[in-house]
This record gives C-alpha cells, sequence and structure tokens, in this order.
C-alpha cells in the first residue's frame, strides 16, 4: 500500500511507496523528492485512502505554503474514485484524495493543520465535501470537517449519523489564506470525552461527552472527499464535479501540546 510518513512534514517518495523522513530538501528525480520544512512538530505516518492516479496528491513548491517552501496539493477532478477489497468508493457516490493517519488509542491527543482554500475554488453543494475527518477503524466516522456554500462546518457524527452542525469559519475568512486548525480531543466512550475546535487561536467549537464508539480507534484523515457526488451532476447545469485543489501544511499530532506548537498562546489557555 502506498504511505506517507510525515514527520514535521518531511516527505520522501519512492515509486509506490512514500516514507517521510527528516532530511534536507530535495528535488523531483525520476524515483521521488525529498521535503523538508522549517518546524520540528510531532506528527504521524499517514497513508493513502483510496487514491489512484499521480496528480490526486503531491508535495508542491507553488508558492503556497505556511512553513518553508512547500505543502501537500491535494486535487480531486471528477471520476476519480478507487476501491479496496472492502469497499468502492465508485459504486457509491463517491470520490477522494485522503491520507489516513495512525489509529489512535482512548487517551487525550492533540493536532494541528493548516489549510489553503483557493479563491478559485467552486462548492459542490448540493454534494458534500469533507475536508478533513476523524473516523473509527472498522467503525463509523466520528467527527468531519464539512465544506459548504458558506464555509466549513463541524459535523458531529458520534452516533453514526449527523447529530450537530456547528460553523466553524466562514468562506470569506477562509478563501485565499491559510487557515489554522487546531484540535484537542479525548478519544472515549465515555462521559469524560471532550472534542475542542480552535480556528486560528480562537475556540469555534467545544463538545463534553462521548467521542468515539466502545472499543474502536480513532484515526484522521485529510484531503478532499467528496460524497453524494449525483446530487450536484444531476443537477441541469452540472454535467461533473469542478476540480477541487486544496493545500495542506504543518499537520502535528502528538500527546502534549507543546508537541503539535499550535502557537497562539493556545497551549497555556486549555
Amino acid at each position: 500500500m502506498k504511505k506517507f510518513y510525515l514527520c514535521k512534514l518531511c516527505l520522501i517518495v519512492f515509486g509506490a511507496l512514500l516514507t517521510v523522513q527528516s532530511v534536507t530538501a530535495g528535488n523531483w528525480s525520476s524515483k521521488g523528492f525529498s521535503v523538508k520544512n522549517d518546524t520540528k512538530i510531532k506528527t504521524d505516518s499517514f497513508e493513502k485512502s483510496l487514491s489512484r492516479g499521480t496528480h490526486g496528491i503531491n508535495v508542491v513548491e507553488d508558492g503556497i505554503s505556511r512553513q518553508g517552501p512547500r505543502s501537500i496539493k491535494f486535487e480531486l477532478r471528477h471520476g476519480d474514485c478507487s476501491r479496496n477489497s472492502g469497499w468502492s468508493d465508485c459504486a457509491n457516490d463517491r470520490m477522494r484524495h485522503e491520507l489516513s493517519g495512525e489509529k489512535k488509542a482512548d487517551g487525550v491527543y492533540f493536532y494541528k493543520w493548516s489549510l489553503f482554500v483557493p479563491e478559485s475554488f467552486k462548492t459542490i453543494y448540493p454534494a458534500k465535501l469533507a475536508l478533513g475527518q476523524f473516523h473509527q477503524h472498522k467503525g463509523h466516522v466520528v467527527w468531519m470537517f464539512q465544506s459548504d456554500t458558506r464555509g466549513i462546518y463541524m459535523d458531529n457524527q458520534t452516533l453514526g449519523k449527523t447529530i450537530q452542525k456547528t460553523r466553524l469559519v466562514e468562506n470569506d475568512e477562509l478563501t485565499g489564506k491559510w487557515t489554522d486548525f487546531f484540535v484537542h480531543a479525548n478519544w472515549t466512550d465515555k462521559d469524560s470525552g471532550f472534542l475542542k475546535v480552535f480556528i486560528n487561536g480562537q475556540l469555534k467549537y467545544s463538545w463534553d461527552g462521548a467521542t468515539k464508539t466502545k472499543g474502536k480507534k480513532v484515526y484522521q484523515k485529510f484531503g478532499a472527499y467528496a460524497s453524494f457526488v449525483s446530487r450536484y451532476t444531476n443537477m441541469p447545469s452540472h454535467k461533473e464535479l469542478p476540480t477541487i485543489v486544496v493545500y495542506y501544511d504543518e499537520i502535528g499530532v502528538g500527546r502534549k501540546c507543546e508537541d503539535v506548537e499550535p502557537g497562539y498562546d493556545i497551549c497555556t489557555r486549555l
């Protein structure tokens, strides 16, 4: 399986196997490339999730980055669906390019990432577009960062369906600039659980209670994931999805706030 290992957003790509190490910045070659950003944040190992083709996930130097010269570019084109032994996006009205992180045991974790949405971005409403998720291994998704006509909202699906929607950021604050996400979560099926989401240093969402299903491990996903695509393509004026391009940078995952260096004085305010 193709894998990404991110260490302070360091990536080395060798053919079908993508492994990230702490190395100096490199260049494209016939076999791959390496990238090293400026910060020393902790992170996860990531692997491609139902992503095919060479255009979907790439480390690029487009002049768009949160730290250092490079970022991860996701490009979702109409028809970008794939399948594995247990699931088919193609058969289930879905398209995606995503990276999946490590499965986490119960406990407190800290996550950080930065997202850049170009001004040319077009909504695919009434289809759904997730620009981040917390999923469960062999279980249902529990949290989704959904994009709609207004911006991005938190989609709480801890009960296996949407039970709450909360606006995180509006389009005028989102497009054409970097948006910094920080999540402080206690993964548990108990009432002691919690999940807090900060956007650019401001607390935008807070949940107290179970954050997952009993016996399941949570893992992070990010990229571009379109679902219920036919809701959009069946509209008279739409024959296919517009190409979706988003950038991610500074992907941090740790057991302590300081591990991911969220900035904005967040760690002292928790």
